[in-house]
């Protein structure tokens, strides 16, 4: 295997290796509503709990903020929270990891929900790797090819 080849091999293997961890980071946040308050949960998507971080209840109608707080060691929370508008809950881990959850109404005795975390996109680094990945696999099989030729 030349060096180029050996170089490349190498880049496209470490890119795979470090691209997964940015899946580790996404959250997501589930709410519901009972007794009377609006409770809700946070997770990473490693099912580890999103601890200690800003949660925000807005108005949809008025986007006033209505109810602050922060989860506990359980990514767990409950504010209480007058019936009304349509609202929004925005978790927030900090360092760009955000979760929005809707409710229609946001009326305590209903349960009528949209969750919503944030949008998958295609990222160009995950596009990068996986055709590094493709090239990788294509010149493994070609030094492979070779070396059994002869």
């Amino acid at each position: 295997m030349n060096r180029v080849t050996f170089t490349w091999l190498c880049i496209v293997l470490m890119s795979a290796l470090f691209s997964s961890d940015a899946l580790a980071h996404k959250i997501t946040v589930f709410c519901w509503f009972e007794n009377g308050a609006l409770h809700g949960e946070g997770y990473f998507n490693s099912g580890d709990p999103v601890q200690n971080s800003s949660v925000r209840v807005v108005n949809l109608e008025s986007r006033h903020m209505i109810a602050e707080t922060t989860t506990s060691e359980k990514g767990t929370f409950a504010v209480s929270i007058e019936d009304g508008a349509p609202i929004e809950v925005i978790l927030d881990a900090g360092q760009g990891h955000r979760a929005t959850w809707q409710s229609e109404t946001g009326k305590t005795e209903e349960h009528k929900t949209i969750q919503h975390s944030q949008p998958e996109k295609t990222r160009l680094s995950s596009v990068i790797t996986a055709l590094g990945l493709i090239a990788a696999l294509f010149a493994m099989l070609s030094f492979w090819k070779r070396r059994h030729a002869a």
